[in-house]
């Protein structure tokens, strides 16, 4: 498996890096850097780990003029994708686009062999991070026979360019707090390469929960008629928007036209976690990702949370995560 990145204006390969697609947990995990700048480019940075049977990348980029960059991968491979800040015009050979894409979204795609372009407007701020696996790789994560994704498992059998789900799904803090915990690692050795796998896993476990919720009537309870699921859908894209400021249950029936009833007990049934709970739980994962960034004060990110007092903020932190914000920052 080779993947192939670069810029069509330069020479200079992103990457150009040969992997071997065999699973084998006792290969290391080898990190490399790289960085460009030119009269185009006002920045690219690239943080690339690779071991046998699976490459990471991780690119930062911004133009003075557009750009367009050309990914290769030569071989069968399974693709998690993150598009975590910018829009870039995707043109991939036998997939079409994804439907109704998110700002910020991710997706598992198969393909045979890949080819696509990708091309980028000036003074547009670019992140993506991808987990490109092997056959071997992604099948000891998951078996194929298993019913989360025989659809899927039967389209890489057959060789076809597909993805997992048509549509593109938001990324949650959960989803960046995996990705900083492998950019962040300072582990050596197969001590690395273990942790950045648990993290792989971590990371389809996340994908797979959210991509496996198709939109469907919620079926015994009679809480729903059909064509009102969306509304659930609609309250909970709000609550992820405004957690820290969230509307009160009544503000939020009204914002999406569910009575209230329907509203509190179609998310418990659909979500299997409260609008209170899930709120708290967008709070704690935004501050935990925060105080990972570690460029804002404790207080800063308890206002950040939702949170006037920063002793109310390190209680609910620690009744959340079994320890307080000051010992998850270290």
């Amino acid at each position: 498996m080779r993947i192939k990145s670069k810029l069509l204006h330069m020479d200079q390969w992103i990457s150009n890096k040969e992997i071997p697609e065999a699973y084998d947990p006792n290969s290391l995990m080898l990190e490399e850097i790289v960085e460009m700048e030119d009269e185009t480019i006002k920045q690219l940075r690239s943080i690339q780990l690779s071991t046998s049977g699976a490459f990471i990348i991780d690119t930062t980029m911004n133009f003075n003029q557009t750009v367009v960059d050309l990914f290769e991968i030569e071989g069968s491979s399974i693709t998690l994708d993150f598009m975590l800040e910018g829009s870039p015009i995707e043109r991939v050979e036998k997939l079409a686009a994804l439907e109704d894409a998110p700002q910020e979204y991710h997706t598992i795609r198969y393909t045979p062999s890949f080819k696509g372009t990708f091309e980028m407007s000036p003074f547009q701020p670019i992140n993506y991070f991808c987990v490109i696996l092997s056959e071997d790789f992604y099948f000891n994560l998951i078996g194929q026979q298993s019913e989360l994704q025989r659809e899927f498992a039967s389209q890489v059998a057959g060789r076809k360019h597909s993805y997992f789900a048509p549509v593109g799904s938001p990324i949650t803090a959960s989803i960046k707090n995996a990705i900083s915990d492998i950019l962040r690692c300072k582990r050596k050795g197969i001590l690395k390469r273990m942790f950045v796998e648990a993290k792989i896993r971590e990371l389809l476990v996340l994908q797979l929960d959210q991509l496996k919720q198709e939109p469907k009537l919620i079926s015994g309870k009679g809480f729903l008629k059909e064509g009102e699921l969306h509304k659930l859908m609609a309250a909970k894209e709000i609550l992820e928007s405004n957690y820290a400021n969230p509307p009160l249950l009544s503000e939020l029936s009204k914002m999406v036209s569910l009575n209230e009833f329907k509203l509190k007990n179609g998310f418990k049934e659909k979500f299997n976690t409260t609008i209170y709970q899930y709120i708290i739980r967008l709070k704690m994962e935004n501050a935990r990702y925060l105080l990972h960034q570690k460029t804002q004060s404790i207080g800063e990110i308890a206002y950040l949370s939702g949170y006037k007092d920063v002793s109310n903020f390190s209680t609910a932190f620690k009744a959340f995560y079994g320890f307080s914000p000051k010992k998850m920052r270290g």
